[in-house]
C-alpha cells in the first residue's frame, strides 16, 4: 500500500508596497510535516513566499503579489503528485491568496484533497468553505488532526466527522468537535526545518539584520497560547485561555540543534506569551549558560510586562536577551479597561526604568483606533509613550479580526456589517471608520504618533546628560556599539523618508 503524500503550501501574498513581507520560516507547517514524517508519511513543504520573495507582480489598486508564480506552484504539485495539499490560511487579509492557490491545485487534479488550516480558516469556516476548491478545514492545533486525516486517507476510511475538522455536508458547513489540546508539547518532534528553504531565511536577512544584534537568526516557539483575554486578540479564540509550555530542556536542546545544523547565532521567540511561568524562563536561562551557548535572543511578539521582576530580568540578561518587547497597547487607562489589558501604567513605567537600568533595549507596541476611542484618549497614549522611558515604540491601528470581541464591538457600533467581506487589512493602515474618526484620519493619526515619538527621542538623545548614562548600561561590547549604529541609522533614515514622502513605515520589524 502506497503511503499518502502530503504537500504543505505557504502561499504567495498580496501586500501593500509599504507592507512588503519578510520571509520567516512557517513553523506551523514545519510542525505538521515533522509529525507526518515521524509516522513515515511522505511530505514536502513549499514556501511559495520565501522562494519567490524577490518576485513581485503589480496588481490592481497598487498592491503587489509577492512569491512564486501560478506556473511554478502548479509544477511543484505536478512533480510531487500529492493526495493531500494543506494550505496556510492564517490571515484574513491574505485569505484570497490561499483560495487562489487552492484553485490552482484543483486545476492540476480535481481529486486532490485540499485542506486549509490557520487562524482565519479556523475562525471563519462558513465563508472559507463557500469555496468549492476547499474540501476540509483543520481547525486550531493541527498536528494530531492531520495525522489522523492522512491515516484515514491511506486506509480508505471515511473522513467525515473527524474531530478538529470542518467540512461541507450537502449545503451545510459542519463544525466537528474540537480536538483536545496537546498537553505535553515535548512529545512533538522538532519542526521539519530540513524541508524549508533555510538558506533564504538565514542568508537573505539584509532587512531584518538591521534590527538584530547577530545573524544568522531564526524563529522558535517555546509555548502555545496565552492566559490573557484581550478584546482585540484572536489567540484566546483559537486556543482558549490555555497556555502550554515546552520544558526548558526541550527549548535549549532545539537551540543547540539549530546552532549545530545551521550556525544560528540569534533566536527570536514568537510565542504569544513567553514569560507566563517565571521559574521555567529562569531554568531556560540557566541551561543556556550551563551549556555554554554564546547566543542572543529576543521575544518580538511581546513579553507580558507584568510578569517581569528584577530576578527574572537579570537571568534573561545573563543568558543573552538584549531587547525586550512589551505589549502595553495603550497609555490611556480608560482604553486599557475597555480592551481588558491587565496593566497599571505607573507600575509599567517602573519596570521600563528597571529594564533600562539593567541594560536592555526596550520597545512597545501601541494600538489606536478602538471604536469609541477619542482624540483625548489617543493623545494620552502618545504622550505616555513619549514619556515612558522606552527606546522604541510602534503604533498600529486597531483591526477587527473575525472571532474577536473587537470584531463584535465594531458590528454593534454599526461600523461593520456582520457578514461584510473584509478588505485588505493591515495594522499599519486603517481600513475602518470608528465612532470618532474616518479610516483616513486614523492612518494620519498613526503616522503623527510615530513622528512625535521619533522627534522626541532624537531631541532626548541630543542631550548628553541623558544619553551618556542611558547608553553606558546598554553598550558593553563592540557588537553592541555596532547595534547602536544600526539603531541611529534606522531612526534617522525613517525621519528623512517621512519628510520626503509624508508617511511612515514601521521602523522596527522582526
Amino acid at each position: 500500500m502506497k503511503k499518502t503524500k502530503t504537500l504543505l503550501i505557504f502561499p504567495p501574498l498580496t501586500v501593500d508596497p509599504s507592507d512588503y513581507p519578510l520571509p520567516h520560516p512557517p513553523l506551523g507547517l514545519a510542525y505538521l510535516a515533522a509529525v507526518l514524517e515521524k509516522d513515515q508519511f511522505p511530505v514536502k513543504i513549499l514556501d511559495a513566499l520565501a522562494l519567490g520573495i524577490n518576485k513581485a507582480k503589480k496588481k490592481k489598486g497598487g498592491f503587489l503579489k509577492v512569491g512564486l508564480s501560478k506556473r511554478e506552484i502548479k509544477k511543484a504539485v505536478i512533480d510531487f503528485q500529492p493526495q493531500l495539499v494543506g494550505i496556510w490560511c492564517g490571515s484574513t487579509a491574505h485569505a484570497p491568496d490561499s483560495h487562489e492557490v487552492a484553485a490552482w491545485v484543483k486545476e492540476v487534479d480535481s481529486k486532490t484533497l485540499v485542506v486549509f488550516g490557520g487562524a482565519h480558516a479556523t475562525l471563519c469556516p462558513s465563508s472559507v468553505l463557500l469555496d468549492v476548491n476547499v474540501d476540509l478545514i483543520v481547525a486550531g492545533e493541527g498536528e494530531m488532526t492531520i495525522l489522523e486525516l492522512v491515516r484515514h486517507l491511506e486506509g480508505g476510511r471515511n473522513i467525515l466527522g473527524l474531530p478538529g475538522t470542518c467540512q461541507r455536508k450537502g449545503d451545510k458547513v459542519v463544525v466537528n468537535s474540537r480536538r483536545r489540546f496537546i498537553t505535553n508539547l515535548d512529545n512533538l518532534p522538532l519542526p521539519a526545518r530540513h524541508l524549508l528553504p533555510m538558506e533564504v531565511y538565514l542568508k537573505g536577512q539584509k532587512k531584518t539584520r538591521e534590527f538584530s544584534l547577530r545573524t544568522p537568526r531564526t524563529a522558535m516557539i517555546t509555548s502555545r497560547g496565552c492566559p490573557m483575554n484581550c478584546s482585540f486578540c484572536s489567540v484566546n479564540v483559537l486556543w482558549g485561555r490555555c497556555w502550554r509550555p515546552r520544558s526548558p530542556e526541550s527549548v535549549v536542546g532545539e537551540m543547540e540543534h539549530l546552532i549545530n545544523a545551521y550556525g544560528v547565532k540569534e533566536f527570536y521567540m514568537i510565542d504569544d506569551n513567553v514569560t507566563v511561568d517565571k521559574e521555567r524562563v529562569v531554568k531556560i536561562c540557566e541551561l543556556i549558560r550551563r551549556r555554554g551557548l554564546d547566543i542572543r535572543w529576543t521575544c518580538p511578539s511581546g513579553t507580558a510586562i507584568w510578569t517581569l521582576d528584577k530576578e527574572l530580568l537579570a537571568e534573561m540578561k545573563k543568558s543573552g536577551v538584549y531587547r525586550l518587547t512589551f505589549g502595553i497597547e495603550s497609555g490611556c487607562s480608560n482604553t486599557l479597561k475597555t480592551i481588558r489589558k491587565p496593566i497599571i501604567l505607573d507600575r509599567v513605567k517602573k519596570t521600563i526604568a528597571l529594564c533600562n537600568q539593567l541594560g536592555f533595549w526596550t520597545l512597545s507596541a501601541f494600538i489606536i483606533g478602538f471604536p469609541k476611542e477619542t482624540k483625548k484618549d489617543i493623545e494620552e497614549t502618545v504622550n505616555w509613550a513619549i514619556n515612558s522611558g522606552l527606546d522604541f515604540a510602534t503604533f498600529y491601528v486597531a483591526t477587527p479580526y473575525p472571532g474577536t470581541d473587537l470584531h463584535q464591538e465594531f458590528i454593534e457600533e454599526g461600523l461593520l456589517k456582520e457578514k461584510q467581506e473584509m478588505p485588505y487589512v493591515s495594522v499599519n493602515v486603517a481600513s475602518y471608520d470608528t465612532c470618532h474618526f474616518t479610516a483616513e484620519e486614523l492612518s494620519t493619526l498613526k503616522n503623527e504618533a510615530l513622528n512625535r515619538f521619533l522627534v522626541a527621542q532624537i531631541k532626548r538623545y541630543l542631550n548628553p546628560f541623558y544619553t551618556l548614562p542611558h547608553l553606558r548600561r546598554k553598550i558593553n561590547s563592540f557588537e553592541e556599539l555596532v547595534y547602536l549604529g544600526k539603531v541611529v541609522r534606522n531612526v534617522l533614515g525613517m525621519k528623512v523618508r517621512s519628510m520626503r514622502k509624508g508617511e511612515f513605515r514601521v521602523f522596527y520589524r522582526d
